[in-house]
């Protein structure tokens, strides 16, 4: 949508938020506030109409806590992370470690099938409701570094799935449903469902056709895993102690 900045941000906006507002001209300009937000990355807008996404705040009586991704990058030009250059990373670390009970593995390779889809390589953090410790629903919250690049699929993305070869159930069945529906790709199924969203088209061409791509690829990964490890290893329940739970016919 196409927002005021003057009109529906500034009266609205915190005092840190406010500070990083300045003008240049009949621009209005802000960088805002995050660890990255610069002066010199600032984005302007003409007569100060700008277009773009809006997030929503959460409820305030909702406790989320945030906490480091296994899989974050360094973000220092060539500096790698651990992850990056130990292909042994889960099983000695994440698995043994941090992840040996609970849904939270599980979440984050559930994840990474959503962001090697939209190509979103920037999970540095993730969030969740404070519930039981750390086993609270994940939150995907911020997911504004998607659908860049359409001709560029970043496999390390899928390095959770990969590494760790631990995946529910529940979402290898639906990924080999998706998979079976020859009459209409995922691609297609997701034009469908943006074509009667009010700002139709959402999506650039090429992005629906490296969603098919790159869904292809996930598949391949876990498929692998599973001629590796096993479906009684890969493939969990709900949490990453339980086994996957479908019934046999």
């Amino acid at each position: 949508r196409v927002v005021n900045l003057e009109e529906a941000i500034l009266p609205v906006a915190t005092d840190k938020l406010k500070e990083t507002f300045f003008f240049e001209g009949r621009r209005v300009c802000f960088y805002g506030v995050c660890m990255y937000c610069k002066k010199e990355r600032a984005a302007c807008a003409d007569n100060g109409l700008m277009e773009g996404s809006v997030t929503l705040w959460l409820p305030d009586e909702w406790e989320i806590v945030k906490r480091r991704h296994p899989y974050q990058r360094t973000y220092r030009p060539g500096v790698s992370a651990r992850w990056e250059k130990d292909d042994n990373y889960c099983r000695q670390y994440v698995l043994h470690r941090f992840h040996t009970t609970g849904p939270r593995l599980l979440d984050i390779t559930d994840a990474a099938v959503l962001d090697y889809l939209i190509g979103n390589a920037d999970r540095h953090h993730y969030e969740a409701l404070n519930e039981e410790g750390d086993k609270g629903m994940l939150l995907l919250m911020d997911n504004g570094k998607s659908f860049g690049n359409a001709f560029h699929d970043e496999r390390s993305i899928l390095a959770p799935i990969t590494q760790c070869c631990r995946l529910r159930g529940t979402t290898w069945r639906r990924l080999l449903e998706l998979h079976a529906d020859k009459s209409r790709s995922l691609a297609d199924k997701l034009r469908v469902i943006l074509s009667i969203d009010p700002i139709s088209p959402v999506l650039h061409h090429t992005h629906y056709t490296a969603i098919d791509r790159r869904f292809d690829h996930i598949l391949r990964a876990v498929k692998n895993c599973i001629e590796t490890e096993g479906e009684e290893t890969v493939l969990r329940g709900h949490n990453i102690e339980q086994e996957d739970d479908v019934q046999e016919n």
